[in-house]
């Protein structure tokens, strides 16, 4: 599988994934819950791509060779039908103007996380009152309900909440053209807001630690790769969720539904390889006396090896392939000009 196929399940897997997080899961109060799995499907995207099941490729083992056997027989032509034009010289096609502009939005955003990174130091000298990454707390002296508040940045740092935020970065990085990725990234800061609230309205009670929320959401900057306590696009969303009332046990069982998905993730995946290669061999058609299976195999596999044949190769190949031909059909023909020639000798009585 290249690499253009790789991105393209990837990021339909994760799309679909996303999807059923916002379908199923996203009101539930199993954060913790939540947060593992958005993580966990964000790199199963990237994983199943790589996964075959040879079970699976067995079922199209069959239909491989039936589609093999109906391009060579039903779509005969004759190879000295063939016509290849060598270029000396060409342009850029789409699918190379498409890896330019995919390389340049994948460097472009590379430097922007690498400008976020270092804004993060100077932020903690800067005037942020409240926030952490990864084990490094910031909590004013000057703040009130200062303990409240260091409370929630240490579970952010306990749960190393900034590697799920690096992470989605670097998937932000591969994927800068999905916008499923941006509410990906979003989603996860959501969750990692909603556990250390709750975690830190557990001391105060939840109507305290709301109004600790709303009294001091205001004049902050935001940070991108950091967990900030007073990050106003998050306040209403995390009071809501505060104030929910917690999910039954039974609604765990949502989360099970995800495996018929990864399921189907795994089939759709394996079968595609198969149907690739059923297509490529469509577009072969070869006419010979002997071994014409064999033949269009054989060419499918050098395909796939090496990707990068040009026409001069090809052209240069077939004089042979012709060459070849002729002598097979020469051997054919030689026993029945023999016969004919012995049938003069037989006495006719």
């Amino acid at each position: 599988m290249n690499w253009p196929s790789y991105l393209i399940h990837a990021n339909i897997y994760l799309v679909l994934f996303y999807a059923f997080y916002v379908l199923v899961l996203q009101n539930e109060t199993f954060f913790k819950w939540n947060r593992t799995y958005l993580v966990s499907s964000a790199a199963l995207s990237f994983l199943i791509p790589l996964m075959q099941s040879e079970w699976v490729k067995s079922l199209f083992v069959t239909e491989h060779i039936q589609e093999v056997s109906q391009a060579i027989i039903m779509q005969p032509v004759a190879l000295n039908q063939i016509q290849i034009a060598a270029e000396s010289d060409r342009s850029l096609t789409i699918a190379e103007w498409v890896g330019i502009i995919y390389l340049a939005g994948a460097i472009i955003f590379f430097l922007k996380f690498l400008w976020e990174l270092s804004r993060v130091s100077r932020s903690f000298k800067d005037g942020v009152k409240a926030q952490s990454f990864f084990f490094s707390i910031k909590v004013s002296e000057e703040l009130p309900e200062r303990e409240s508040i260091l409370k929630h940045e240490k579970v952010h740092a306990r749960q190393l909440h900034s590697a799920d935020v690096i992470f989605f970065e670097i998937i932000g990085i591969i994927n800068w053209f999905n916008p499923v990725v941006y509410a990906c990234k979003k989603s996860i800061k959501y969750i990692h807001e909603f556990i250390a609230d709750e975690a830190a309205a557990e001391e105060k009670g939840k109507s305290e630690y709301t109004l600790l929320l709303v009294s001091n959401a205001f004049g902050i900057q935001k940070e991108q790769l950091t967990n900030n306590f007073y990050n106003q696009s998050l306040l209403k969303k995390r009071i809501m969720m505060l104030h929910k009332m917690k999910s039954r046990k039974a609604a765990l069982l949502k989360y099970g539904l995800s495996a018929p998905l990864f399921a189907a993730m795994v089939v759709f995946s394996s079968a595609a390889v198969e149907k690739t290669d059923i297509e490529v061999i469509r577009e072969v058609s070869l006419v010979g006396p002997m071994d014409l299976a064999e033949a269009a195999v054989s060419l499918h596999k050098a395909e796939l090896r090496t990707q990068q044949t040009t026409p001069n190769e090809v052209a240069n190949a077939l004089p042979k392939m012709t060459r070849k031909g002729e002598e097979e059909n020469a051997l054919i023909s030689a026993p029945t000009e023999s016969m004919r020639d012995t049938s003069k000798l037989v006495d006719p009585r």
